[in-house]
């Protein structure tokens, strides 16, 4: 828990430092910008690949209980 509290002061303090700077204001926003664009692309792709599995194995599950459906129908 220490260590999260010590992770958000830290990354505050980097977030306020950079913005206090006028020198280099518009380079800043861009990296900060960058930094928050690569990191929510990563969060999407860790979000949508468990989704696109379980998409997968729900068509291999249909799939096979369609054949076993086929199956039983042809022994009847």
């Amino acid at each position: 828990m220490k260590s999260v509290c010590r992770l958000w002061v830290l990354i505050v303090a980097a977030i306020v430092l950079a913005s206090c700077s006028s020198s280099d204001e518009d380079s800043s926003k861009n990296k900060i910008e960058e930094t928050t664009d690569a990191v929510a692309q990563k969060a999407i792709e860790s979000i949508k690949q468990p989704i696109e599995q379980a998409k997968h194995a729900r068509e291999l599950v249909e799939q096979h209980n369609k054949k076993l459906q086929e199956a039983s129908k042809q022994q009847q």
